[in-house]
């Protein structure tokens, strides 16, 4: 794997082909987040803008559907509100090949998800919502070509896969592939950012469909190794046995030293369950805090908190970079989806 370029990987991704007669449609009183979504879309997949269709009322969302040949697969995501009157009347078409919600009342659609079939899920993430649609074509290229396999008797051979990582900075979608086992998606090339957006604060989130022990190690240093006198860094580190919060500084030694950690069974790394799974990680210079947690981002639902010493609240605030290490056999494994994203 050491060999392999950034732009192998991506290449690599891209030789997942979405079938030529798949449409997707977008229903929504605004097209912001179809322009950014279907530009990052069409740069990930063989998809091309052309295959991509917006309407802002229900009535040509409907129409287009209804139209459309039954040898056409369209895919549709669309506001819960747009697509509310129409579903029922939609749902069975042969040419309606899948459903995603996208919209801010993710609560209140979510019920449809156990009334109808074609509904992939309900989000209000785009980095969510994005990730989902790739890893369901994924599979369902995989599966589509067991099944050929098992028709004409032959055995595919097993790809080389990478851990798939999305960025959200100030708003813009960014997409890297992890091109060792130590990584620092500002350090890819073609990439702008050249570190946090703020320094001394921020919050990553890491999302996983599929379960691996990583690492993130924040930083105010771009090297992860650097030695220097000033170098300081806080590491999270989340396995099946352990989640831990730890510092690594000149005063220890340059070696990391544990802060707090937990062995509890669901607050720790969780078990595949087809089910996506957030561990976030917050901290904050000015009050020397660091939290770590599972599920929805909010104080009272942290499983970790640390407060660090007076004298390193200036080390903290130097904060800026942010390293990855996953614990995962890269040439084996299926792909492992993983989505980390600043605010």
């Amino acid at each position: 794997m050491a060999g392999d370029s950034v732009f192998d990987l991506i290449r690599l991704r891209k030789a997942t082909l979405v079938p030529l007669n798949t449409v997707f449609l977008w229903l929504d009183t605004y097209s912001t987040d179809f322009e950014k979504f279907k530009d990052q879309f069409c740069a990930e997949t063989s998809t091309m803008s052309c295959n991509w269709q917006f309407y802002d009322t229900k009535d040509k969302g409907y129409d287009f559907i209804k139209q459309a040949d039954a040898q056409q697969n369209i895919v549709v995501i669309s506001s819960g509100r747009m697509f509310a009157d129409i579903l029922n009347d939609l749902h069975d078409l042969r040419q309606l090949h899948s459903i995603y919600i996208y919209c801010n009342k993710k609560e209140k659609y979510e019920p449809w998800k156990d009334n109808y079939r074609k509904i992939c899920g309900i989000f209000d993430d785009p980095v969510q919502l994005f990730d989902q649609m790739c890893y369901n074509l994924d599979e369902e290229a995989r599966r589509s070509q067991l099944n050929i396999d098992i028709t004409n008797g032959t055995k595919s051979k097993v790809r080389t896969t990478a851990v798939k990582i999305h960025c959200l900075v100030k708003n813009e979608i960014k997409s890297y592939y992890q091109p060792s086992i130590s990584w620092c998606p500002w350090q890819v090339r073609g990439c702008t950012t050249t570190a946090l957006p703020i320094k001394g604060q921020g919050t990553i989130e890491v999302w996983q469909h599929k379960s691996v022990p990583f690492e993130l190690r924040i930083s105010n240093k771009l090297d992860p190794n650097d030695n220097a006198a000033n170098s300081y860094a806080i590491v999270l580190t989340v396995n099946v046995d352990k989640a831990q919060l730890g510092l690594v500084n000149a005063q220890c030694g340059h070696t990391l030293r544990a802060l707090d950690n937990t062995q509890e069974s669901h607050e720790v790394l969780q078990a595949d369950d087809s089910s996506w799974h957030c561990y976030w990680l917050t901290f904050y210079g000015e009050y020397r805090m660091i939290q770590y947690g599972i599920g929805e981002i909010r104080p009272r639902f942290k499983i970790l908190e640390v407060h660090p010493h007076e004298c390193d609240k200036i080390s903290i605030n130097n904060i800026s970079y942010l390293h990855m290490k996953v614990s995962n056999d890269l040439n084996n494994k299926p792909t492992v989806s993983f989505t980390i994203y600043l605010f």
